[in-house]
């Protein structure tokens, strides 16, 4: 038995099955020790020191897998351990990419605003210099145009007060350009139209449309206001002092006022050319007066 024992030891320890080789070689031992004699002694203490030195080759090799196995899950637990840290570092890259091209549109909208805001300045200044006379700082004639056609497009309703257009020529204005020079006649027109502002102020717009010639737009004032008015700004001119070097004491001017409601004109042309044919009497009669357009009531 022994024998046989010891015959599959040997075959599983070729075979590298060492616990096999171990547990059967063991019971060769046990058996052998049961004998006792001096030979069985002598055989067990070899078997002892053979299997022996295949247990320690075997522990030696389960501890060497052991520690493959926790290398490898070494390695893996600081391979995961980089993926994270590259993955975090990509994260924080990415949130600083983020905030900076953030931070970039802003600016880019920020200029653009500013880009935008500054050309709508620039337009709306030159929009306000395309529509100012630049001698007198009042509206021109493209700016007259403009709101005539816009008040002409709002006719007042049957019954409403009536719009009021006043057309505005200085009196012998020309001896002032002959006898003082242009200089001194520009300065007696930029105090006139001064005063034709400040005497106008809510109820209306002063333009100056010509050289000497300037109109006054009144949105819904009606006749009896109108009339007021313009006889408030012929003789207002008229108490005017002028300079000493305009070689003249005062100024007049000659008004002529026309209407525009429901039942008055059917355009723009009609409504100057009634104005302007009220001013034309006011000349023929003497100057410094203010004639009505035959159709005011």
């Amino acid at each position: 038995m022994p024998d046989l024992l010891q015959t599959r030891s040997e075959v599983a320890e070729q075979a590298k099955h060492y616990r096999q080789a171990l547990a059967d070689a063991r019971e060769v031992i046990r058996l052998i020790s049961a004998r006792r004699t001096p030979a069985s002694r002598t055989a067990e203490a070899t078997l002892e020191a053979r299997y022996a030195e295949r247990e320690r080759e075997l522990r030696i090799r389960e501890l060497e897998r052991e520690n493959r196995l926790k290398d490898l899950a070494l390695k893996a637990a600081q391979a995961e351990a980089a993926r994270r840290d590259e993955a975090q570092r990509r994260q924080e890259l990415s949130g600083r990419m983020s905030w900076l091209v953030a931070a970039a549109m802003l600016v880019v909208a920020l200029l653009l605003y500013l880009l935008l805001s500054n050309q709508r300045r620039h337009a709306a200044a030159l929009r306000e210099q395309a529509l100012r006379d630049p001698l007198t700082g009042v509206d021109n004639r493209r700016a007259f145009l403009e709101q005539a056609s816009a008040l002409v497009a709002h006719r007042p309703s049957v019954g409403g007060l009536a719009h009021v257009l006043m057309l505005i020529d200085f009196d012998h204005f020309k001896r002032i350009n002959d006898g003082a020079g242009h200089p001194q006649g520009d300065r007696v027109l930029v105090e006139v139209s001064a005063f034709l502002r400040d005497t106008v102020g809510a109820q209306g717009q002063v333009s100056r449309i010509g050289g000497e010639e300037f109109a006054v737009l009144c949105p819904t004032l009606g006749a009896d206001a109108g009339m007021r008015l313009a006889e408030s700004l012929r003789a207002g001119v008229a108490a005017l002092p002028l300079p000493a070097e305009a070689g003249a004491g005062h100024i007049t001017v000659s008004i002529g006022v026309a209407l525009f409601d429901a039942a008055r004109h059917r355009d723009l042309d009609g409504w100057m050319r009634a104005a302007d044919a009220a001013l034309y009497s006011a000349k023929s009669f003497g100057r410094d007066r203010v004639v009505a357009s035959t159709l005011v009531g």
